[in-house]
C-alpha cells in the first residue's frame, strides 16, 4: 500500500514539472491505480452430508413429532461416530393440498448437516442413515474454515508482494 502512494504522488509530481509555469501552479492530477491478485488451487479436505428428515400425517403435531425422532435419533447416531460433527438446519412445516386445493396433509421436514475430515466414517454413517429414513440431498467436499483462514494469509501476502513489485517496476519505468 505504501509504494502505491509514492507511486501516485510521484505520477503527480511528474505531471506538475511538465506543465508551463501558469499551469504548474494548478497541475493536473495523474492517479495510477494498480491491483493484483494472487489465487491458488487446494484440495478440498472436508466432506460435507445433507440429509433430511421428513414426514407427513394428519396433523401437524404428528409430523413433527416423528421428525423430531428421527432427528434425534440421527444426531445420537452422529455424535457416535469419532470425527463427525452435526448440525441441525431448517425446520418447516406445512400443509399440502390435493388436485381440488382441499387441506390433505401436514408435511415437517428438518435439515442435518453432516461434516468430517475423513470420507469413510462418514460416508458409512450417511447410508446407515438412509436405510433409517432420511434423504440425503447434497453430497460435497469443501475446504475447512482453518484451513481457508490460512489459506487468505497466505495469498494476501503474496499479493502484497506481487503489487510491491508491480509498483516499483512503474517507478524505475518513469524514473522515480
Amino acid at each position: 500500500m505504501r509504494n502505491r502512494l509514492v507511486v501516485c504522488l510521484g505520477l503527480i509530481m511528474a505531471a506538475a514539472a511538465h506543465l508551463p509555469p501558469a499551469a504548474a501552479q494548478e497541475p493536473e492530477r495523474t492517479r495510477l491505480v494498480l491491483s493484483e491478485t494472487a489465487t491458488r488451487e487446494v484440495e478440498q479436505d472436508t466432506l460435507v452430508a445433507v440429509l433430511a428428515a421428513r414426514a407427513e400425517a394428519a396433523a401437524p403435531r404428528e409430523a413433527q413429532a416423528t421428525v423430531n425422532r428421527a432427528m434425534t435419533a440421527a444426531i445420537g447416531q452422529a455424535e457416535a461416530v469419532a470425527g463427525v460433527r452435526a448440525a441441525t438446519g431448517g425446520y418447516r412445516v406445512y400443509q399440502e393440498y390435493d388436485r381440488e386445493g382441499r387441506p390433505d396433509s401436514w408435511i415437517a421436514e428438518q435439515d442435518l448437516r453432516l461434516t468430517a475430515r475423513e470420507a469413510a466414517p462418514l460416508l458409512e454413517l450417511v447410508g446407515a442413515l438412509q436405510e433409517a429414513g432420511l434423504i440425503l440431498s447434497g453430497l460435497a467436499y469443501q475446504l475447512s474454515a482453518e484451513a481457508r483462514r490460512a489459506l487468505e494469509d497466505e495469498l494476501a501476502i503474496a499479493a502484497i508482494e506481487a503489487l510491491r513489485r508491480r509498483a516499483e517496476q512503474v517507478a524505475a519505468t518513469l524514473a522515480m
